[in-house]
């Protein structure tokens, strides 16, 4: 299957899967991909540097980095005593990287030592998701969203509601954090407002995938198979998407299509908005 996506500057498409290789993609010339091969295990995090290199977090407890241009060694970032889940990449350039050894771990993509480490989560870190500001979001199996700054790495902002593991996190361009959960449900958090979320509800099993459009809609992909459209002003789903397995990730492309990744392996392209 297909844990990840990532979208290149270029256009191309990144996909890191079960297998433990990246592979990278032209959807301009369908064919066979450059394959990235290092990670001992299923690669389950991507994210792409503004220089174009791909970082990639493993289930081996790495941190790998690469260039695009073509499948040679990588830096390797060691640090984490479990699987990687998440990663994100700070407007400065610096990695974090969410973990099950429950820290975030942030990383300089030109010095592989010691990384800052963030230490307050209960559970699994799942998700991690960068906002314009450098803040840190992280998601995790205790149930609550923090919220991380980097040039003061105390006390994390906590959001908290009535849902179990937090599966998705995706910023909005103003800064508000979307959430999917276990419930079923997509939370949208404002991190100027804290308080209680806005709640959109229609998927009928967790929401593993969250992507935001450039017109600040909401993508949500779930394991019930759909793929759902939400405008952050109004609480009804458009549906685009029936699969026959779960979707496992989402992407927009530089086109502005949405990109799922599945449980079967396959990727689809949605082109097709309404």
């Amino acid at each position: 299957g297909v844990y990840a996506l990532a979208v290149l500057p270029d256009g191309r498409l990144a996909s890191g899967a079960v297998d433990g290789t990246v592979r990278l993609w032209d959807p301009s010339l369908p064919g066979e991909p450059l394959v990235f091969e290092g990670h001992s295990d299923s690669v389950r995090a991507l994210a792409v540097l503004p220089d174009g290199r791909i970082a990639s977090g493993s289930h081996d407890h790495t941190v790998r980095l690469w260039y695009s241009a073509h499948p040679g060694e990588p830096l390797v970032f060691e640090g984490h005593s479990d699987s990687v889940n998440a990663l994100g990449v700070l407007p400065d350039g610096r990695i974090a990287s969410g973990s099950d050894d429950r820290t975030v771990q942030l990383w300089h993509p030109a010095r592989p030592g010691e990384p800052v480490v963030f230490e307050g989560h209960s559970g699994s870190v799942r998700l991690l998701a960068v906002l314009p500001d450098g803040r840190i979001a992280s998601g995790s199996d205790d149930g609550t969203v923090r919220l991380w700054d980097p040039a003061h790495p105390g006390k994390p902002m906590v959001f908290e509601g009535d849902f179990s593991e937090v599966l998705v996190l995706a910023v909005l361009p103003g800064g508000r954090i979307a959430s999917g959960s276990n419930n079923r449900t997509v939370r949208l958090w404002d991190p100027a407002h804290p308080g209680e979320p806005l709640v959109f509800k229609g998927h009928s099993g967790g929401v593993t995938a969250l992507a935001v459009l450039p017109d600040g809609r909401i993508a949500s992909g779930s394991v019930d198979g759909t793929v759902r459209l939400w405008d952050p002003t109004n609480e009804h789903p458009t549906r685009l998407f029936v699969a026959d397995t779960s979707i496992w990730c989402i992407v927009i492309s530089s086109s502005g299509e949405i990109v799922a990744g599945s449980q079967d392996g396959a990727v689809h392209i949605l082109r097709e908005l309404a």
